[in-house]
């Protein structure tokens, strides 16, 4: 991870797998700070080498919108 970390300081972070106006458009929800929050979610997944697709990223989006259980 050390190695994918220098290049992103060095080149800086790669390309968004999926912007703030298609998750709104993907995900019927209104634009507001939430997307913002998601995105920063989405973001540090794809550093972390969790989500590398932008199907990965929707997905894991529907998951970071969904009500916590129980409430």
């Amino acid at each position: 991870m050390l190695g994918a970390a220098l290049r992103w300081r060095a080149d800086g972070p790669p390309e968004p797998l999926v912007r703030g106006d298609e998750l709104v458009s993907e995900l019927g929800i209104a634009a507001g700070p939430e997307i913002g929050r998601v995105l920063a979610e989405l973001e540090a997944a794809q550093f972390a080498g969790e989500v590398s697709t932008r199907g990965d990223a929707i997905s894991r989006a529907r998951e970071l919108l969904r009500p916590p259980a129980g409430g």
